[in-house]
């Protein structure tokens, strides 16, 4: 069996190969990722200059035949998605089943509007198009609401607004494009992220973060996981419906909140996330559950069994989102965690994170203070593609 990985980001991409290779894949990949060229269970990499579109080089890539192709960030899905190909390449690419599925894509509006028509159970919202209009939608819904760019990421463009002067105090230009006014419901956020194959549930984790980075919303440092066997039946049953109300065709990262009994789901992006390999350290190996689906198209079903020694539940860091110091002084026992399967990559990823990230992080911080405000937003992005 033979796949494609696409996309730009290093941390979204550097652990697939490894876990694809395992499930008995050979792995290409069409990236922007410098250290991609140097992972061990890459067959072929076709290198793209950051300042370049991935586009030709995936369009040349699609004359072969692969099995699965993996977008790796939500960036290059919408480049995909907004790009001229015709309808049957871009469902060759994208992690869907049909065109309908598109308007979900990287948008947290189209998401909140298909969870709500196909009855997910989801946050109430309101699509707001100016500050008024916003106003007006909080007010329907109560607060406090959660103010969200329709396409962001890592915590970015999310307003929690407790008050009217919260949203009149938002910067104009945030209602350049529609808006998404949610209720903001108190409870547990539970991270539910699976693999999906034709709508089918391959696998899901279980997880609560105990910990961001960033800020309340940014991305989590720290989870509780918690193995499948104790997770109650009826969150297969959503997880199941939610495939087939997404055409969900590749790897999902869902999230929902656990409120008063009920669960709230409120995100569903459609590509992996850092996470995606850490259920291997108590056994829960997706790798395996995808080879079984590939062999002999297995589904994941409840109940799942109970395996020897298998704590309870298992907190577990993820390493490149810790801090130096607790990084070297093996805090949380982060070292357990560190995937080894290609340890050189492991080392350079480890060397950036210890050595350069004050040196990048300085040079930002310079480029800040001769930069005008306004081009803030350009900066983060670039930061971003460059995984500074």
């Amino acid at each position: 069996m033979n796949a494609l990985l696409i996309g730009r980001s290093d941390d979204l991409t550097w652990v697939l190969p490894q876990m694809l290779r395992r499930a008995g894949f050979y792995v290409d990949a069409v990236t922007s990722c410098a250290l991609m060229k140097n992972c061990k269970f890459i067959r072929n990499c076709d290198a793209i200059p950051l300042n370049q579109s991935l586009l030709p080089a995936i369009t040349q890539s699609m004359r072969r035949e692969y099995d699965w192709i993996v977008i790796t960030d939500d960036e290059t899905v919408t480049e995909v998605l907004k790009s001229n190909l015709s309808v049957e390449d871009k469902l060759k690419l994208l992690p869907v089943q049909r065109e309908e599925n598109f308007v979900h894509l990287h948008s947290k509006i189209g998401l909140s509007q298909v969870f709500s028509a196909k009855g997910v159970n989801t946050p109430p919202f309101f699509v707001a198009k100016n500050p008024n209009e916003a106003l007006f939608g909080a007010n329907q819904l109560g607060y406090p609401v959660l103010i969200k760019f329709d396409s962001s990421g890592e915590g970015a463009g999310i307003f929690e607004c407790s008050m009217p002067s919260d949203i009149r105090a938002l910067k104009v230009q945030l209602f350049d494009k529609p808006i998404l006014v949610q209720k903001k419901i108190s409870g547990i956020e539970i991270d539910l992220s699976a693999v999906y194959w034709e709508e089918n549930l391959i696998h899901f984790s279980y997880a609560t973060p105990e910990r961001t980075c960033r800020n309340k919303f940014g991305p989590s440092v720290l989870r509780n996981y918690h193995p499948l066997s104790t997770v109650d039946e009826q969150i297969f049953r959503e997880l199941t419906h939610i495939g087939k109300v997404l055409g969900a065709h590749g790897i999902t990262n869902i999230s929902c909140i656990k409120s008063e009994g009920r669960r709230f789901y409120f995100e569903a992006d459609m590509r992996p996330n850092v996470w995606i390999e850490l259920t291997r350290c108590f056994g829960e190996d997706p790798s395996i559950r995808i080879q079984k689906w590939f062999s002999h198209k297995e589904k994941l079903s409840y109940p799942v069994p109970v395996l020897p020694n298998q704590p309870s539940q298992i907190l577990i860091p993820y390493f490149l989102r810790l801090k130096r110091v607790e990084l070297l002084f093996n805090r949380y026992n982060v070292w357990k965690f560190i995937p080894r399967d290609d340890w050189k990559l492991v080392v350079r990823l480890l060397l950036n994170h210890l050595f350069l990230f004050k040196i990048k992080h300085s040079l930002i911080a310079a480029a800040k203070r001769v930069i005008p405000q306004k081009y803030h937003t350009t900066l983060r992005k670039l930061k971003h593609r460059l995984n500074f």
